[in-house]
């Protein structure tokens, strides 16, 4: 062979091995991606891989275990696709999740297969966020692991088997980065179905609130009527607008999640539940349900129900209407309701002087009905003198309009500069109205000796010159 031919055929054999190392090169490249590469160099359609090749029926256990702790997920049956969650025991727990936590697992959904890589480390695969066990009836298992999530896309994650360097990129289940309370039902209270909301009846029966907001347990009795009558600590009629927003609430709550399953009382007090912030306990259609709550955050309360050792948290506008109640805010604020047929007989007391007046009536024939009688009242002073309904029913309208301004707990230390004592025509009873400064700006008002709640200066001022007019009008020789 001449030299040409020799250095032609040196030349081809050159060329062949530049082209296979090439060829080799660009294996390595495309089956050693790294996680920012990932995106760019696959577009593959989701699709389900069935990487475990067994079907739903043969499963017999799902073990998963991450930061959180693990968790055991077994069909109720064997060969059937309903399962139950062994850490939750006799919890509520969400069917649906459990059984779609299983689906993922056994049929993941892959978004991109990213193929063989170099270090798992760098797709978090070395150290995984959850290592899933599936163990089936033949005998064999498979185990998953978890690791980072996929770029720019936290609903995906990267995904290998144990002892396999191909990775794919998946839809994530959360649960399976949670602990076992992430299947817990999240049902609190049975609220209607959406088609029932309106219609629904509720009927609720007492309801009671205590905790460490409340400075006393306040007990509101349910009435036949349907409104509520607070007996505790005090006696008083209810806001029921403000009550309306309590029962509204405590029909039905359902929580965001579940912070923990079985406290312990360690862990009670880390939630704030050994000595909740404050607790209700009502009957609603016949069923008792007892609420303790401690707010978490400006967001989040953590809340328990009696008989489930579940930790929910929930939404703090869900259950703010009973957390942040008060006495003040549940009572009725008009606590005077004087009418002339309250007063038969009356005495006020202003400034140091008094005033004893009486109230005769006389039916008004022409204004009465079948069903309601009504009445001419003349008012006399202890000498029989008329001084005139029109005057004494002005003091009557500013008692009657008098709103509760605040609510305290302290006892009055002076002497009332303000009183009234009346008996009724129906109600025979001895009745007193009593005011005593506490600042400037409030005074203490009395009903029958016990402390109602404060009022304002302004007000009292009002109904002070009215009792002072009317004295200086009926008593004239004695006011001096």
């Amino acid at each position: 062979m001449n030299n040409y031919g020799m250095n032609q055929k040196k030349s081809l054999f050159l060329i062949g091995g530049i082209i296979a190392l090439l060829g080799i090169l660009i294996v390595i490249l495309i089956l050693t991606k790294t996680p920012a590469e990932v995106l760019s160099t696959s577009s593959e359609e989701p699709a389900t891989v069935d990487l475990t090749n067994h079907k739903v029926g043969d499963l017999e256990s799902l073990t998963v275990e991450n930061s959180q702790g693990s968790y055991t997920i077994r069909p109720t049956e064997p060969g059937v696709e309903s399962y139950y969650v062994e850490e939750l025991k006799d919890l509520p727990y969400n069917h649906d999740a459990v059984k779609y936590a299983v689906q993922g697992a056994l049929d993941p959904i892959i978004s991109k297969e990213v193929g063989l890589v170099d270090d798992l480390a760098e797709f978090g695969l070395s150290s995984p966020a959850a290592t899933i066990t599936l163990r089936f009836y033949d005998g064999s298992s498979v185990v998953c692991l978890v690791g980072d999530p996929a770029p720019s896309d936290e609903e995906t994650r990267y995904l290998s088997l144990e002892d396999s360097n191909y990775v794919y990129i998946v839809g994530s289940d959360n649960h399976f980065l949670r602990s076992a309370a992430a299947f817990v039902d999240l049902t609190v209270v049975e609220a209607p179905q959406e088609e029932d909301a309106d219609t629904a009846q509720y009927t609720f029966g007492d309801i009671s609130l205590w905790g460490t907001s409340f400075p006393q347990k306040i007990v509101l009795r349910a009435q036949e009527d349907g409104s509520f009558q607070m007996t505790e600590p005090i006696s008083s009629a209810c806001d029921e607008s403000m009550v309306s927003y309590i029962t509204t609430a405590l029909k039905g709550l359902t929580a965001q999640s579940a912070a923990a399953i079985f406290p312990d009382e360690a862990a009670l007090q880390q939630y704030g539940l050994s000595n909740p912030q404050a607790a209700v306990q009502y009957t609603v259609n016949g069923e008792p349900v007892t609420l303790s709550a401690s707010q978490k955050d400006q967001e989040t309360v953590y809340l328990m129900r009696d008989g489930l050792d579940i930790v929910y948290e929930v939404s703090l506008e869900d259950v703010d209407m009973w957390l942040t109640t008060s006495r003040y805010l549940l009572r009725e604020k008009s606590v005077i309701s004087l009418s002339a047929d309250d007063t038969q007989t009356v005495a006020i007391t202003s400034g140091g002087q008094t005033l004893t007046l009486a109230l005769s009536r006389e039916k008004d024939e022409d204004k009465s009905t079948e069903s309601t009688d009504y009445y001419q009242y003349t008012v006399t002073n202890a000498q029989g003198e008329d001084i005139g309904y029109a005057r004494y029913s002005r003091l009557l309208e500013d008692l009657s309009a008098l709103s509760l301004s605040g609510d305290t707990e302290e006892t009055p230390q002076g002497s009332p500069e303000l009183s009234l004592s009346y008996q009724g025509f129906e109600d025979t009873a001895q009745h007193t109205l009593s005011f005593v400064r506490l600042d400037n700006s409030q005074w203490f008002l009395l009903k029958d000796g016990q402390v109602a709640g404060l009022v304002d200066d302004a007000d009292v001022q009002n109904i002070q010159r009215e009792a002072d007019k009317l004295i200086e009008a009926a008593q004239p020789s004695e006011v001096e």
